[in-house]
C-alpha cells in the first residue's frame, strides 16, 4: 500500500498518498500554525497515541487517498476500510440514499458521504482532532482563495509545474503512458531532466493508447509494458476491489487495480490525476466557454440539471427507488452538490473546476489512486496546492484547448509533438475552432462487454438480496434483459458494495 509509518515512541504517523515531506515535519508544520493548504503533496495523515491521548487527521487540498470516520461520543473511530469500520463501531448497516445517487448519476460520491449515512469521508484540506470527545473539525480556506488570487503568466504555471514535478522525478518513477495530454507532459519533463523511466499502458494491440505509446515508446527508447484487461479479472477480485473503494467506485471503473498489479510494490508510479484541471473538464469549447464563464452560478447550475437531469431520467425507469418524487429528488440533489463548491469568484467555470477538483478528482479519481495504491506508489504533480494554485490563476485562454499542457512539452520535449493527440499533430496553440473538430475513431480498452455477457451478471441482477432490497423481481428481470448497461454497471457495484456490508 502507498504509505508510509513514522513513529518516535509516543506517536504513531501513517501518512497515506504522497509527500515531498516526511511524516514528522508534516506533523511539525501543522504544530507550529502552517496552513494544511500550504503543505505539498496529495494526503490524508494520521498522528496516534497508544497513550490514548488526542488523536489528529490532515488531509491535503485534495487528500485523494479515501479515509473515513465516525463522529459520535467516546472512543474515535476511523480507518482506510468503511465495511471495517462500521463493523469496529457496531453500526447496523444501513444505506446512504444520497450516496447512491451520486454513485448512480455522477459515478462517484459528492461531499463526506459514504455508503453508510453515519459514517463520513474525511474532508480535504481539513485538520480534525479527537480529544475525548468528537473530533473538531477545521477547513483551510484554500478553496474559497484559489480563484480569487492574480492572474500569473503560463510560463510561470509551466515552471511551478515542472519544479514541483522534478521532486516526484526525482525517485525514477514508473510513467503511466497514454495517447492524451496528461501523460506527455509528465514525460516530456523526465525527458528533458536526462530519463527514460519505464512506461506502462493499458489496452490491446489495436487499442488508441497502446498504438500511440507504443510509437512514443520506441522513439523515446523507453522500456514499455501493455496491459490486457480481462473480464475474469473483474469477479475475482471483487470484493478486494469493494473495501479499497468503499464500494463507491462503478465496476466499470476498476481497472486501475488490474493495472498495477503486476509491478513490484510500493514502485514510485508518476500518474496524470488531475491534469484535466488545466484543461477546462467540463466545458472545454473555446469561446463557448467564456459564455458559461460570464453566465456565473446561473450558468453552472443550468449545466448541472441538464447532466444529473439527463441520466436520472434514464435511470428513472431501472431505478424508481432513486427518485420517488420524481424530478424533484434529481433537482434537489444537483442544488446540494452545487452547493459544496461556492466560490468567492462567479465566474461559472471557475465553480465547474472546482467541482472537478474537489468532488470529482476526490472522489471518482481518488478511488482509482487507492486502487493503483494498493501496489504501486501513485503520484501526480497536478493534485499538489502548488501547481493547483498556478493553474487557477492562469487566463482561462490558457486552460482552453490544452493549452497549458502544449506549453510544457514544446518547451521540455518538442519532439513529442510529432505524435497525434485526436488524430493530428500537436500545435503550440488550440486551433480555432478545434472543439469542433472530428477526432478520429478512439479504439477503446475496455473490456466490459464480456462482464456484462457473463452468465454471473445476469445472476446477480436476479438473485441478489442487496439488489432485491430496492428492487422487485420484475424490475429486477427488466434489468437483466434490457441492456441498460449503466444501470446494469451501478446495480453490479451495489451488489458487491452489500456483500462487503452483510447488508441484507
Amino acid at each position: 500500500m502507498d504509505s508510509r509509518i513514522w513513529t518516535d515512541g509516543q506517536t504513531r504517523l501513517d501518512l497515506i498518498g504522497h509527500s515531498p515531506w516526511p511524516p514528522s515535519r508534516l506533523l511539525s508544520a501543522l504544530v507550529a500554525g502552517e496552513r494544511v493548504g500550504d503543505l505539498p503533496g496529495d494526503f490524508v495523515l494520521i498522528a496516534s497515541r497508544p497513550d490514548g491521548g488526542p488523536q489528529l487527521i490532515a488531509t491535503s487540498v485534495l487528500g485523494t487517498r479515501p479515509y473515513f470516520y465516525l463522529d459520535r461520543p467516546g472512543t474515535p473511530h476511523h480507518g482506510r476500510d468503511l465495511f471495517a469500520l462500521a463493523r469496529s463501531a457496531r453500526l447496523p448497516w444501513r444505506w446512504n440514499l444520497d450516496a447512491l445517487r451520486g454513485v448512480a448519476w455522477f459515478g462517484h460520491t459528492v461531499g463526506t458521504h459514504t455508503l453508510h449515512p453515519e459514517i463520513q469521508r474525511v474532508p480535504p484540506a481539513s485538520v480534525l482532532i479527537h480529544s475525548g470527545s468528537h473530533w473538531r473539525v477545521t477547513a483551510d480556506p484554500f478553496w474559497d482563495d484559489t480563484f480569487g488570487t492574480p492572474r500569473i503568466g503560463l510560463d510561470d504555471a509551466v515552471d511551478i509545474f515542472d519544479t514541483v514535478l522534478d521532486e516526484q522525478l526525482a525517485h525514477r518513477p514508473l510513467i503511466s503512458l497514454t495517447a492524451g495530454f496528461d501523460s506527455r507532459a509528465l514525460l516530456a519533463r523526465a525527458l528533458a531532466v536526462g530519463l527514460t523511466p519505464d512506461a506502462l499502458t493499458m489496452g490491446h494491440g489495436r487499442s488508441t493508447d497502446v498504438v500511440i505509446a507504443t510509437r512514443i515508446a520506441e522513439a523515446t527508447g523507453l522500456k514499455h509494458s501493455v496491459v490486457q484487461l480481462e473480464a475474469e479479472d473483474y469477479f475475482r477480485h471483487a470484493a478486494l476491489i469493494t473495501r479499497l473503494t468503499g464500494g463507491t467506485k462503478t465496476i466499470g471503473n476498476w481497472h486501475a487495480f488490474f493495472y498495477c498489479q503486476d509491478r513490484p510494490p510500493n514502485e514510485p508510479h508518476l500518474v496524470g490525476s488531475n491534469g484535466e484541471f488545466a484543461r477546462t473538464f467540463f466545458w472545454d469549447k473555446g469561446v463557448l466557454a467564456r459564455g458559461v464563464g460570464l453566465g456565473g452560478r446561473l450558468a453552472a447550475r443550468a449545466y448541472w440539471a441538464a447532466r444529473i437531469g439527463g441520466r436520472a431520467r434514464r435511470m428513472a425507469a431501472f431505478l424508481p427507488f432513486l427518485t420517488p418524487n420524481g424530478r424533484t429528488d434529481a433537482i434537489a440533489f444537483s442544488e446540494r452538490s452545487l452547493r459544496l463548491v461556492t466560490t468567492t469568484r462567479a465566474d461559472g467555470l471557475d465553480v465547474l473546476d472546482r467541482f472537478y477538483a474537489t468532488e470529482r478528482v476526490r472522489h471518482f479519481i481518488g478511488n482509482g489512486l487507492n486502487l493503483c495504491g494498493y501496489f504501486t506508489a501513485p503520484m501526480s504533480p497536478f493534485l499538489d496546492a502548488r501547481v493547483i494554485r498556478a493553474v487557477a490563476a492562469l487566463p482561462r485562454t490558457e486552460k482552453l484547448g490544452s493549452n497549458f499542457h502544449r506549453r510544457v512539452i514544446a518547451r521540455n520535449a518538442p519532439q513529442l509533438m510529432a505524435f497525434p493527440v485526436g488524430g493530428t499533430p500537436v500545435r503550440h496553440r488550440a486551433e480555432a475552432g478545434y472543439w469542433r473538430r472530428r477526432q478520429q475513431d478512439w479504439v477503446p480498452y475496455s473490456p466490459m462487454a464480456g462482464v456484462y455477457g457473463d452468465p454471473r451478471t445476469g445472476e446477480i441482477l436476479r438473485d441478489s438480496p442487496h439488489i432485491a432490497h430496492f428492487l422487485s423481481a420484475a424490475d429486477r428481470e427488466h434489468v437483466a434483459v434490457a441492456g441498460a448497461t449503466e444501470v446494469q454497471e451501478f446495480l453490479l457495484t451495489l451488489h458487491f458494495a452489500g456483500e462487503a456490508a452483510g447488508a441484507a
